[in-house]
């Protein structure tokens, strides 16, 4: 069994995309210090870089928003193009770390195209897919070298998206080609910065079923806005014991946000200070990347570096009353990776079965250890960030924990 660990190093393209970050980063800060004292119920992404926080972002978008309209589907193929193309430079890079050669006539010549055109456009946020590159790709992706890295992708570390990408290049290269859900899910760009998700919610007034007829909760100012959020989950509102009383005006909003932030520990330092009063930490991590190492030091190795984060996020004073949900992602990927690699590579102390659920269970422990508050419960939860009927049901979970939680803080519970 495999014990090595990897890093083909990441392939970046978002310079031009993330061009205005920094603009948005500070408008992000402004809205949330003026939003201290509003009633918003926010949610907050963490997580090292490449554990899903983004793709979960999505997933809540297309689960409880509108998903992405064709004009924003179009602006995204760009993203998948970029993704195709890098992916397979991934693939040539893997040709030159395994010390293969090309087994086609003129397959080093495509290689070298491909490579060229990528360092044309690997900072456009408008880079397109030409019929030259497209051939280029397809007919690359036949030589007996390139399948043998794709067969070992994982001992490389390359990425299921770019696989993914790959082998739909005959839809993708396609004039008249549109993004699917899955393409969006699936495409890749490094968050730089602070991202945001707001939700408009119509302000419902509850009563319990256990309350006189006046509907009173206890709230100090006749308010429960914690509970509005039950209108979102039937599930919660049918555990939660409360009933809509009576729908207010049109214009009486409540703001339900969430944050994805960048995890590449060089935009760590920028975000913590400033989400002090969240009602809930969703720390996403990779479970099938314990044997890889960070893109940023090519020694660190990711889920050492997760689990240290999760400890510094855990433990620090601004989320000392905050819910902490754990979500353990890509578990079709350690599956799978659980198979070839042994677990040892990041937690050297395992003695136990080389099999899935008691390495999972090993790794949850491991987590769950840095915890030093006895008294805070950290929510975990298995997850595969693209598939949308899983991470449905966990956001209803979540949705329900930030709930209770909230409602006990103000006294309704």
């Amino acid at each position: 069994m495999g014990n090595t660990c990897s890093n083909v190093g990441p392939v970046t393209a978002d310079k031009s995309i993330r061009a205005q970050q920094e603009e948005v980063n500070r408008s992000i800060e402004k809205d949330l210090l003026a939003e201290k004292k509003k009633k918003v119920l926010k949610l907050l992404l963490l997580g090292p870089g490449d554990s899903g926080k983004s793709t979960t972002l999505k997933q809540i978008r297309i689960i409880h928003d509108q998903g992405f309209t064709d004009d924003e589907k179009r602006q995204r193929k760009y993203i998948v193009y970029l993704n195709l193309i890098s992916g397979m430079i991934e693939v040539i890079r893997g040709v030159s770390i395994l010390s293969l050669t090309y087994k086609n006539a003129n397959s080093e010549e495509l290689a070298k195209k491909i490579t060229k055109y990528y360092d044309e456009v690997k900072n456009s946020d408008a880079a397109e897919l030409t019929e030259v590159v497209a051939d280029s790709i397809g007919r690359l992706l036949e030589d007996p070298s390139v399948q043998e890295v794709l067969r070992q992708s994982s001992e490389l570390s390359i990425e299921e998206s770019s696989k993914y990408f790959l082998r739909e290049l005959p839809r993708i290269r396609e004039n008249d080609y549109l993004p699917s859900l899955e393409d969006i899910l699936k495409s890749r760009v490094s968050t730089s910065g602070v991202y945001q998700f707001t939700f408009l919610i119509k302000n419902f007034t509850f009563k319990s079923s256990n309350e006189g007829e006046n509907g009173s909760n206890g709230g100090e100012d006749g308010s429960n806005w914690e509970a509005l959020l039950l209108a979102f989950v039937p599930e919660a509102l049918r555990r939660s014991g409360f009933v809509r009383a009576a729908q207010l005006s049109e214009n009486d909003l409540v703001k339900f946000r969430v944050f994805d932030v960048g995890g590449q520990k060089a935009q760590r330092r920028k975000w913590i200070h400033i989400f002090d009063d969240v009602h809930a930490v969703l720390f996403i991590t990779s479970l099938s990347e314990y044997n890889q190492v960070l893109a940023e030091d090519n020694k660190t190795n990711r889920m050492r570096d997760s689990i240290e984060l999760f400890d510094q996020i855990c433990n620090n004073e601004w989320f000392s009353s905050t819910a902490m949900i754990l979500f353990l992602n890509k578990i079709d990927l350690f599956a799978e990776k659980i198979k070839k690699f042994n677990i040892t590579c990041a937690l050297k102390n395992y003695r136990g079965a080389q099999e899935y659920r008691p390495a999972l269970d090993y790794i949850t422990k491991k987590f769950r250890q840095v915890n030093k508050n006895s008294k805070r419960n950290i929510y975990t939860h298995e997850t595969c960030a693209t598939d949308t009927m899983q991470i449905e049901v966990v956001i209803d979970s979540v949705i329900d924990v930030v709930i209770q939680q909230t409602m006990q803080k103000v006294g309704i519970q």
